[in-house]
Parts: structure tokens; sequence; C-alpha cells
């Protein structure tokens, strides 16, 4: 992890440079200006020489730390004895003096330096086989059949998992579930933990009264009633502790599918599908054209491809990080070779080769995404943009060519989807994406690498006996489960630690606990967070320490509303981030006190309906300002928060003027969202002048009249646009001349909308159109079928079904891209030429799969097979 090290260190000088030079000595000041020129020498050395670092690893990692730790320790003491009166004592004090760690990495470079000039002269699995198909076909046959469990079997890193998975989520078993919930199941079979997770898997929020066992069963049990529903249980053995009277049998064809690696009794399991060795040739085809995409592989790589395809066929789990590995490499024949070589070398060790393959993904990557792929040890599932900020406080990215940092997190987010490190689960209106998952096995390669490079501490027992009394080097720790009575880091002396995650859960015994942080002084980034769906009306009760207001360094702060927020907050001059959950949907709104005002480095201020005290200041770095209560939009207001790139206002009473109209003078507004409560009512006095450069606007409960539409389309520069809740009101809504030129994505939810008047060329660019809880229009406008760039339609009322059909039939007939049409959160079906039950994305994606690399003819009857036409269910031919 030294260039985490030296990013972190050369971030942090930047930041005490910019922003305390007041606050330090000048002596102190001249040191750390000359170990500046150092750290850009080092970044310097990682970007031109990466493959020649493994040898400074350590060296280089260990000075940073200490110059770093010194420096913040030196610019504490001095801030604390310039605010309070008196130096606060700490563990570490006195035992480095400050010259010698400065001499330390002074003489690290001088030693790299001198190498230099040496070194200088010297110069998936993709898409349904025949097992997948066979999966579908059960999952999909007897519909009034009692619950049926399927067993998927085979050794370790076969693809048991992907091969669920690809089932899980193919559009034909979207289409035919209810609901559907995937748990992977520990060692130790924790059954109220599996009910947990499954629950969480379908977004059910808990509550006090699932804390026992048998609360949760009903829960899971009654959640599941009534409904044909699909469980998948990933890496079950336990069988002999299953109990499938949890799950509700009632004859409508639901199914549960186990992966594991053993036979089991037959009693337990209606079907077994075994999973064996993937071909060699089949391995290669995959990577190819994963890499290629249906070119052809340059001739002077096929060699190398077929050895690494060798090397693969025995874990087919690894194919994937394989092919991103060899994407993201020079398309060269020595680059090649060698990745040949480390793979066969990490595959001949028998016992380990899936996680000697995967763990290459890590040795592959370039140094300044190291860091920033192994965060994801700590966040298996998480959105993008919350890992960016983190990313930022942490001090892994740099502005460059004009970006800023959280593009260029965006960036890297991207660098990974491309080499199959992560999953992309969720994607934004404007298709960028929104939320990642990292495979299970990936995971533990980076909780792995992550100790292994003293840069992340998991601990998942609160025991003392377990919890190490120092950390040396470390910097991340996770924290589960606290058992009553346990303080947070007591008896840890933590300076080394930057980033403190507590993820906790729902027991009554957390209530009244006292999170202990004084001996990490150095924390960066605290996230008090949950991350899960849960009901957080009984989560952790405790009040948050006055000790987190004295940490100078937190760049990153999130908890829930549950706390109250002390003028001391301003003491956080470095903090970047902060973001306050609300408990419940019940929350009241947050008073933020006028310190607030007082933070010049704060970038994203996320608050649930927050008031915003009116006082002299100005936040010049704020970028995201979201769910502001009742805020006038002052000029004198909006020019203390000039660089505002997003914002999200919330109005209980619209009867007075806001003062909307100045919002034009945020000229680098993107994205603006303006909520009206909807238990107002009363007369509505909104006009707002909207700033040029917006690119996504959200307007609900506004009850504007259509005609001001032509105001919102005169945006040039608008992508997104998004109507809830009588945002308009009005019968009628006809276009004017001028239409929304960039728009591709457009929503209406909840609308007394009864016609709509328009043209194509009113929406040169729509890709996407989503009409929710519209059910009074007539019909979705038959003019949008001769858009050439529409992707999809989305709606939820019978009604429009049949007008979004034909618009996609007409396109057809026009010549113009296929048009998916989804419906109540389903694929609806796209008819076949005579034929019922096969939706059109399911035929786009078959004929993609099987037409690829392989060279098999696309087979239409297994497709009508696995659809249900001859299967005897009923399908039938159209007249």
């Amino acid at each position: 992890m030294a260039y985490a090290a030296v990013a972190s260190l050369s971030h942090t000088i930047d930041i005490f440079l910019n922003y305390h030079q007041h606050s330090i000595s000048p002596q102190l000041k001249g040191a750390i200006t000359s170990l500046r020129k150092h750290t850009v020498f080092l970044q310097t050395f990682f970007d031109e020489f990466p493959d020649k670092t493994d040898l400074w690893e350590e060296i280089i990692s260990e000075a940073t730390y200490m110059a770093e730790r010194i420096i913040e320790l030196q610019l504490s003491d001095s801030l604390l004895e310039s605010t309070v009166g008196s130096s606060r004592s700490k563990p570490e004090q006195g035992k480095y003096q400050l010259p010698y760690g400065f001499e330390e990495v002074k003489r690290v470079s001088k030693e790299i330096e001198s190498i230099v000039g040496e070194l200088k002269g010297t110069k998936t699995m993709d898409g349904p086989d025949d097992e997948l198909i066979e999966i579908i076909s059960r999952l999909r046959q007897g519909h009034e059949e009692p619950l049926r469990t399927i067993a998927i079997y085979g050794e370790e890193g076969v693809g048991k998992t992907t091969l669920a998975r690809n089932a899980y989520n193919d559009p034909l078993i979207m289409e035919h579930f209810d609901i559907r919930a995937w748990a992977t199941v520990s060692s130790e079979y924790d059954r109220p933990q599996l009910i947990r997770n499954l629950l969480r898997s379908m977004k059910v929020d808990f509550s006090s009264n699932t804390e026992n066992k048998n609360g949760l069963v009903r829960t899971l049990f009654d959640k599941l009633k009534g409904r044909r529903y699909l469980i998948v249980l990933d890496g079950f053995s336990n069988f002999e502790r299953l109990n499938l009277n949890m799950f509700p049998s009632e004859n409508n064809g639901s199914r549960i599918i186990l992966t594991t690696r053993s036979h089991v009794s037959m009693k337990m399991v209606d079907h077994f599908h075994k999973v064996g060795f993937m071909g060699e040739d089949n391995a290669w085809n995959v990577i190819r054209e994963n890499i290629f995409k249906g070119d052809p592989c340059p001739s002077q790589l096929v060699s190398a491809g077929k050895m690494i395809a060798r090397s693969c066929r025995w874990v087919p789990n690894c194919i994937e990080v394989v092919s991103g590995i060899l994407a993201a490499a020079d398309q060269t024949e020595a680059a090649w070779e060698d990745i040949s070589e480390n793979i066969k070398f990490a595959a001949s060790d028998y016992g380990n080769r899936q996680s000697r393959i995967l763990s290459l993904a890590y040795t592959y990557l370039p140094h300044h995404l190291r860091p920033c792929f192994l965060y994801l040890g700590i966040y298996h599932n998480i959105n993008v943009s919350k890992l960016v900020k983190i990313w930022v406080a942490e001090g892994f990215l740099n502005e460059s060519e004009g970006k800023s940092f959280e593009e260029t997190g965006e960036e890297y987010v991207e660098d990974l989807v491309r080499r199959n490190l992560v999953l992309v689960t969720k994607r934004k209106s404007n298709g960028r994406v929104k939320r990642i998952e990292s495979d299970i096995r990936l995971f533990y390669v980076c909780l792995n690498q992550g100790h292994v490079d003293s840069f992340i501490h998991h601990i998942n027992s609160f025991d003392k006996q377990a919890m190490p009394m120092e950390l040396k080097s470390c910097r991340r720790s996770i924290y589960f489960d606290r058992p009553e009575g346990y303080d947070f880091l007591e008896g840890v002396y933590g300076s080394t630690i930057r980033t403190l995650v507590l993820r906790l859960g729902m027991s009554n015994h957390q209530r009244g606990f006292r999170l202990s942080i004084e001996n990490a002084s150095l924390l960066r980034i605290l996230d008090l967070s949950n991350d899960y769906n849960y009901d957080l009306s009984n989560a952790y009760y405790f009040d948050l320490p006055e000790e987190v207001f004295e940490l100078f360094h937190l760049r990153y702060l999130a908890f829930h509303s549950g706390f109250s927020i002390s003028e001391a907050i301003s003491n956080l001059e470095n903090l970047q981030t902060l973001i306050i959950h609300p408990r419940d949907s019940d929350c009241i709104f947050t008073n933020l006190p006028e310190g607030i005002w007082r933070m010049p480095q704060l970038r994203h201020l996320r608050v649930f309906r927050f008031e915003l005290p009116s006082s002299l200041g100005a936040l010049e770095d704020l970028q995201t300002l979201s769910r502001v209560v009742d805020f006038t939009c002052s000029r004198e207001h909006l020019k203390m928060i000039p660089n505002l790139k997003k914002l999200a206002l919330f109005y209980t009473n619209m009867s007075r003027d806001y003062e909307l109209n100045n919002l034009i003078y945020l000229e680098k507004l993107e994205a603006l969202k303006i909520e009206v409560d909807c238990s107002f009512v009363g007369k509505h006095n909104m006009r707002c002048v909207l700033p040029p450069k917006l690119r996504s606007l959200n307007l609900c409960g506004l009850q504007l009249p259509w005609g001001d539409m032509k105001i919102v389309a005169s945006l040039p520069n608008l992508q997104v646009l998004k109507l809830r809740k009588l945002a308009c009101i009005g019968k009628t809504w006809e276009i004017s001349e001028r239409g929304f030129g960039k728009l591709t994505y457009l929503l209406i939810q909840e609308s007394n909308l009864e016609h709509w008047i328009m043209e194509p060329s009113h929406f040169p660019r729509l890709k996407s159109l989503v009409l929710h809880h519209c059910r009074h229009l007539n019909n979705v406008p038959y003019d949008m079928g001769k858009i050439p760039t529409l992707e999809c339609i989305e709606l939820d009322d019978d009604s429009l079904l049949h007008s979004a059909k034909w618009i996609r039939e007409h396109r057809r007939s026009l010549g113009y891209n296929p048009l998916s049409v989804y419906y109540k959160d389903r694929f609806a079906e796209f008819l076949l030429p005579g034929y019922q039950g096969a939706a059109s994305i399911c035929l786009d994606k078959y004929l993609r799969a099987t037409s690829s690399g392989g060279g098999n003819a696309f087979n239409i009857n297994r497709l009508l097979r696995v659809c249900g036409v001859f299967s005897g269910e009923g399908a039938q031919r159209e007249e």
C-alpha cells in the first residue's frame, strides 16, 4: 500500500499548506514544503515504473505513514493548544522526534532516485448455455406444483454460484416469480442471520418484534405467503438443519435453489444438477468474447490465450476476472505470455487455485487503483457516490486535467467495472453507475490482501481477548455486533487508525453504550451509518461523544439523526462530507448550528430535511446541499455557495415567496430537486428561473401548469426530467415548437394528465420513458414510436399497455432499434411472430449469446422450450 501512503501524505500536505499555514511554525512549514517535493517524486516513480516497486513497498509505506502521522500529531497539538490553552497528552507523544521522520522520508526518496537513472536507461460465462437453459426450465415448470428444491452441486470453483446467479437474474425468471431473495449461508448456519439476510434481499424493514427467532420466521413466512417466490441459499451444507416449514408451500410453483459441494439426501432435494469443469475450448471462447466482443483475436495472442484458458477451465469462476486482466493489459504477445505464466503458476496450487488466480486481479492493478479496490473489503455493496466521497477523504484521488475529485473517482469505478472486479447493481437515470457490489470471492481477496498490507483490520467479534492493544500500521477497522457494556476502541492506542466503520444491528443491548474514540485522534473517516434497510427505531441509541468534535483531521462523518449536533462541529475544519440519515420516515427536521458555515472544506452536506441557519460565512467548496427545509434562495445565501452542483430543497409551505428566481445565479448547478410537502393545502406560489447548466431536474408536488414546461424545455443541457406527485396539474400537455433537445430520460409519476400532445422532434434524444400511476392518461402518445433513440417504456397501468405494444410493433415496421416494454416492474411480453411467452430482451440476449464465438447456431426450439411454448403449459400459437 505504498502508493496509498504516498498519495495520502501528499494530499495531507496540500491541505495543511493551503488551509493551515497560520497554525504552524515557519520551521515546520519549511520542512513540510521540502517533504512535498519528495512525495511528488515518489508518485512519479510509481506511475512510471509500476512493475519495479515491489521491493520498495514496505519501506516506503513505513516512512510515509510515519511522516504523515508526525505532521498530523504536531498540527493537532498546535491547534489544540491555541484553542483550548493546553496540549493534551497522547500515548505516542515523545516516541518520535520530528526531524527524524522527515529525514527518513528524504533518505528513502534519495535511494529510489539513485536507481531511477538505471531504470530509465533500461527501458462470463456470458449468456445462457445448456446448463442455464435447464435450470431456467426447471424453475418455470409446474405453475401449480408445491414448493420444490433444486440442488446445484459440484467442486469448489466450478461455477455453482455463477450458474445460480445467472438464473436468478435472468429476465424470464424475473418475469415468472413474484418475489426473489438471495442469501449466502455461513458455515456455522446461523438461522436467524440467514432469515435476516433473506429479508434484506427482499428489502423488508425490520422492527423490534422481529428480533427473536419466532418473530423473524413469522415475518419471512408472511412476506412469502400467497406469492410465487424464488429463494437461493448459496453455499449450503448443513442440510440436517434445514427447516422447509419456514417457507410456505401453496402449489403455486415456488422454488428454492441450494448451491453446495455435496450430493445431499434425496429427502431434502427434488432435483440435482451437477456442475462440472469447463472445457478448454469453451473457456477460450468465453475469454475471447469478453475481450474482443465478437471481433477476431489477433493471431499472435491466440497461443497465450489458449494456455490461459487451459489453466482457467478448472476454475470457471475466475474467467471473468482473468478476462478483465487481459483486456486491461497491453495487447502484445509478451504481456499475454507473462500473464499466462502467472496464471499457470497460480493454478498449480490445487488447494488454493481459485484464490491464487483471483489475487492476480490485485497484482495486475495499477497502483492508483489498488487502495480503491481494497476498500471493497469494507463495503461489499455500496453506492458509488458514497465510495467516491470516502476515497476523496482518504486522499486517494487527485484533481487532474480540469476534473474534480469526484469525477476522477467515478472514472476509477468505471475502470474497476471494465476489469470485471465489481458488479453494477444499479444505474442512474443518465446511465451512469449508481451502486456496485463485489463478488463474495473478490470481497475476501480484498479483505485478505488488506490484512497482508496492514490496510484493513476486520473485527467481527468484540471479545477483548481478540482486540489487539495496538494496531501498528492498520488504517481501517470494521466492527460488528458489539456486545453489551463494551466501549469501542477502549484500550486501543489507535493513532494509526484513519477509518472507523461501525455496522451495528438491532439488538436491545446496543442501547446506551458509549462510543470511545479518545485514542483515535487521527481519524479521517467515521462512518456510523447503516447501509441495510433496517427499521432503525430500535437501532443503536448512543450519543455522539464530544470527542468527535475534537477530531481535527476528520474528513468524512456519517450517522443517523438520533444524535444532537453541537456548535462545536465548526472545529472540524477539515470535514469534507457530513451525512445525517433519517432514523425513520417520521423523522423530525434537524437543526444545524451556525458553525456549519465555518467549515471551509465542506464539499457535501446531506441531511434528511434540515434547516440551514442564517449566518455570515461561505462554503465555497460545497458541491452537494441536500434536503434543506424552507430555504430562501436570496442572492446573499447563494453567494455563500457559489460552486454548488447538486441541490435538493424541501418546502412545507408554498404560500410565501422563497425567491427561487435567484437559482439562476448558481452557475455551476447540474442537478436540482424541489419537493413540496404533499400535506400542504393551499395556493402555491412557485416561480423559478433555472440555471442553464442544469442536467437533471426533479420536481415533486409543485402543482405547476403544464404550460410552464416550456421554461424547462429551454434548458440547453437538460438530460433527466422527473415529474412526481402532481408536479404539474392539468388535463392536457401540448408541447410547443421548442422541445427537449438533449433529454434522454423522462418520468411522470402520480399525474392527472389525460391528453399528451407531442411530436417526435420534441424529444429527439429520448431513451427512456417512465409512466407510473398515470391512471387518467388515455394512451402513450403514438408519435413516441417515431423517436429513433427510444429504448424502453416502463409503465404500471393496464390501460397504457396496449398503446405501448402498438408503439413497439410500429417501431419494428419502421426498422428502428428494438423497444423494451416494462410492466409492473416486470418485462412485458414481446410477442414472437406467431407465438406467446418469450420476452423481447431474452430473445436479444439468447441470440447474442448463442451466436458469439463458439459457432453454435441459434436454436429457436430450445428458446421456446424454456419460454414454455412447447412445454404443455398452455402457450398457444396466435391466430
